[in-house]
């Protein structure tokens, strides 16, 4: 027993047409007897084939050759594309080949004699074999959709090679990715992507003929890209993975495979190198700058320590240079003083200015003693020199 919740079955519309009312009574009454609830519809002539053609989503449409004003051979075309879908049998008095070569070509699924004993078991087998290929087709049909609406939202390129490497199918990504369309490439050899230094490479890689875990996977090669006009040929670096296929017999059909653009993963990873490169420079520049940091405390102490003793070498240079000063106008002073007692001595015959002058040399003497004591207490200073001067002590009376 069937729940009550469960989904409806899909009722099988069916068109009929045909100028003989009595043989569409038959067949609408041995149809619904055999797929009850079938919906069922009839039409008398060519033009009503055409009207109701449009009209319905039809699963059969059964039609009688022996139509007016056109036969039913002759509209089979215009059927077939106001009804894609639907299952187009044709029942016909002739049964020649020709006839029925014809109304194959033209569209029809089936061909049915009407003449024959077992006409109405063949229509019955004929119409369950007809909706079981249509439920078939229309699965098909979706799951290719799916699939290829699937395909055209990757920005990977998916292709298919028939058996001579010759394109059956490309995706719509082709045209990002390579400037192609994919009606350019449908039956075109693969090599047309190869450059020359890369056919070596390419072949066999893009045709694969291995399948499971020996095909090839995520291979990096060169393509070319679409010659432009007044444009330098451009290339562009993909990976391909790609396996054979083959059929029951383990024949090869062919290959399939994907293709993707490594332009902006390059890219990305050459500016990640030069970021890289950059962190490494400053990384070597900071230490640099943190050892020459290091560097200057060290050397703080001892350059602190040597101006200390610059300046004390500038002041005993200056010292040095005023005793060599004193020191020459001590020369020059007892130069002249000997000049001097040389003229006093001649001019004094008599001997009066002599002792006056042993005085004055006594004196002269004591004040030098006295400068050179000083200039030398500058030199090596004592931790309470006498302000006085010697020659104080030893100035003689006048």
């Amino acid at each position: 027993m069937k729940s009550s919740m469960s989904p409806a079955e899909p009722s099988l519309n069916i068109l009929l047409i045909n100028e003989q009312p009595d043989e569409i009574k038959l067949v609408t009454s041995s149809l619904r007897g055999f797929f009850p609830g079938c919906r069922i519809e009839a039409g008398y002539s060519s033009e009503e084939a055409l009207t109701f053609s449009h009209q319905g989503e039809w699963q059969i449409i059964l039609i009688d050759h022996d139509l007016r004003p056109e036969r039913g051979l002759d509209i089979l075309s215009r059927l077939r594309r106001n009804a894609p879908y639907a299952a187009i049998i044709l029942q016909t008095n002739e049964s020649d080949s020709q006839t029925a070569v014809q109304a194959l070509q033209n569209g029809a699924d089936f061909l049915l004699f009407k003449r024959s004993p077992a006409f109405i078991t063949e229509l019955l087998f004929s119409v369950q074999e007809a909706v079981e290929k249509r439920d078939l087709q229309m699965k098909l049909d979706h799951t290719f959709q799916r699939h290829q609406r699937f395909i055209e939202t990757l920005s990977d390129l998916v292709y298919e090679l028939d058996r001579d490497g010759r394109f059956v199918y490309v995706g719509t990504a082709v045209t990002a990715m390579l400037g192609y369309t994919p009606e350019e490439l449908a039956g075109r050899h693969y090599s047309l992507l190869l450059p020359p230094l890369q056919e070596a490479t390419g072949r066999f890689r893009l045709n694969e003929r291995r399948a499971g875990s020996r095909s090839v996977r995520r291979l990096e090669l060169t393509l070319h890209r679409k010659a432009l006009p007044d444009a330098p040929p451009a290339s562009i670096t993909v990976d391909v993975t790609a396996k054979g296929l083959f059929d029951s017999a383990n024949r090869y059909l062919g290959t399939v495979g994907v293709l993707r653009d490594l332009s902006q993963q390059k890219a990305q990873q050459d500016r990640l190198t030069e970021l890289e490169s950059r962190l490494q420079e400053t990384t070597r520049q900071l230490t640099l700058s943190r050892e020459a940091a290091r560097v200057s405390r060290q050397l703080q102490q001892p350059l602190t320590t040597l101006l200390q003793d610059s300046q004390r070498l500038l002041s005993s240079i200056q010292h040095s240079k005023i005793e060599q000063h004193v020191e020459t106008r001590l020369r020059i002073v007892a130069q002249v003083a000997a000049e001097l007692e040389q003229v006093l001595a001649r001019d004094d015959p008599g001997g009066l200015i002599q002792p006056l002058l042993r005085d004055y040399a006594s004196a002269r003497e004591a004040i030098e003693r006295a400068i050179k004591q000083r200039l030398s207490w500058h030199r090596h200073p004592s931790p309470s020199p006498s302000d006085s001067w010697p020659c104080d002590r030893a100035r003689p009376s006048p």
